[in-house]
């Protein structure tokens, strides 16, 4: 991130000054982007992974089995 961070912010300082002056707002949301890097890196936001959580669980046989067996799988169609 604080590589993307100083790459927006040297594009948002050439695109405002050759190009359009207000796309100087490129070169603030560097800044909020060094901001969220350093809110990482500092242990202020924790990073979480968007994974669902199964509440069942699958019986030690059944995991056995699948494994055992290479040519499982659960998402071929049975005609």
């Amino acid at each position: 991130m604080v590589l993307s961070g100083v790459v927006t912010l040297v594009l948002g300082v050439v695109m405002g000054a050759l190009v359009w002056t207000p796309l100087y707002f490129i070169a603030a949301l560097a800044l909020v982007d060094f901001a969220l890097a350093w809110a990482f890196a500092s242990g202020r936001i924790k990073a979480t992974a968007n994974v669902s959580v199964r509440t069942e669980t699958v019986p030690a046989d059944d995991v056995a089995r699948v494994e055992a067996d290479p040519s499982y799988n659960p998402y071929a169609r049975e005609d």
